[in-house]
């Protein structure tokens, strides 16, 4: 798979840490535990989860309304709760999802979040919005799609004449845990969606699926849509820079209902109407969860019979926990 691109957000004293020894930190939601700060960890986990090696990043530096870049992940994103150096005074134990990272080109005047904004509201960037990495709950990395990541590599030779040296990579973090997924079921049935979302991007990092979800070249996590709601995953095809088609996927970790089902339709609609610009042909719905209610079925097989395109059902189970990969299979509705 050709490399993704990431997102993450940092503020002042903690980007001076990150880049000191080339290792990016998310914060863990139950450091500090709370009623629903173990769901909110796996939320967090998901953020991360799929980022490997040679994956593009760029970080958001609030504060500055800046955007530094290029860098590239040299590992996979793991766990790891020692402070990211002795002394360290802001990435320690509260920060443990991360991954290192290298710089591979090095820019004396870096992108600003104005230039972000101006190419939002021209159409020609529409998965970034306004985020802060430093607080419970709202989301410190987030994924690019290729046609962003051209965007904004562009403004970086627009208001660059000279590339500079980069800084030689950092040596690389000794121990690499694995992300701590939840994978607790009840019945089969994940305990966590967003561990369920977890998993999922872990194995669609790794190549798995496209026997049942295509051949895609590109998934990002929690793309915003509208009135403040976000797509569990956005799986994409590419020809080049253009995106060929969108794969909406809509999760549910227990039984599929009228209640996903309308969210799902929801934003196939705004995905049409707005990065596809009105191609229907090219935005495919999917509902993945471990069943489906009968009311559900009902309406997938009504709108096929009307001649619509057909919302694909995806069931999943975890057979083997250990081995923490998902199997897909798509069921009649």
């Amino acid at each position: 798979m050709a490399p993704r691109a990431f997102w993450f957000v940092v503020n002042e004293e903690t980007w001076r840490e990150h880049a000191k020894v080339g290792i990016a930190a998310i914060n863990d939601p139950h450091f500090h535990p709370q009623r629903q700060s173990l769901a909110q960890r796996q939320s967090a986990i998901a953020e991360v989860a799929g980022i490997r090696p040679g994956d593009l990043m760029f970080f958001y530096v609030m504060g500055t309304m800046k955007i530094l870049g290029i860098y590239e992940a040299t590992t996979r994103s793991y766990f790891d709760t020692a402070p990211l150096f002795p002394g360290a005074a802001h990435i320690k134990a509260a920060y443990p999802f991360r991954v290192a990272f290298k710089q591979i080109a090095s820019y004396p005047s870096p992108i600003k979040i104005d230039d972000i904004w101006a190419a939002r509201d021209q159409g020609l960037i529409w998965t970034v919005q306004q985020s802060r990495g430093d607080a419970v709950g709202v989301h410190a990395c987030i994924g690019l799609t290729r046609p962003d990541v051209h965007v904004m590599k562009r403004i970086l030779a627009e208001r660059n004449i000279f590339e500079v040296l980069p800084d030689p990579p950092p040596p690389l973090p000794t121990s690499l845990d694995p992300l701590p997924i939840d994978v607790t079921a009840y019945g089969g049935k994940l305990r966590y969606e967003n561990a369920l979302k977890a998993l999922l991007l872990e194995d669609l990092a790794d190549g798995y699926h496209k026997d049942v979800l295509g051949n895609y070249d590109d998934f990002l996590v929690n793309v915003p849509t509208s009135a403040r709601m976000e797509t569990d995953v956005l799986m994409l095809r590419y020809n080049n820079q253009d995106i060929i088609w969108f794969q909406v996927v809509e999760l549910k970790a227990s039984e599929f209902t009228q209640h996903e089902l309308t969210r799902l339709i929801e934003y196939e609609e705004w995905f049409i109407r707005v990065p596809a610009q009105g191609n229907r042909r090219s935005v495919y719905p999917i509902a993945l969860a471990y069943d489906f209610d009968e009311q559900v079925r009902l309406w997938v097989k009504r709108r096929e019979e009307y001649g619509v395109k057909p919302i694909r059902l995806v069931a999943y189970s975890l057979s083997n926990s250990a081995t923490r990969h998902l199997d897909l299979r798509e069921v009649a509705p």
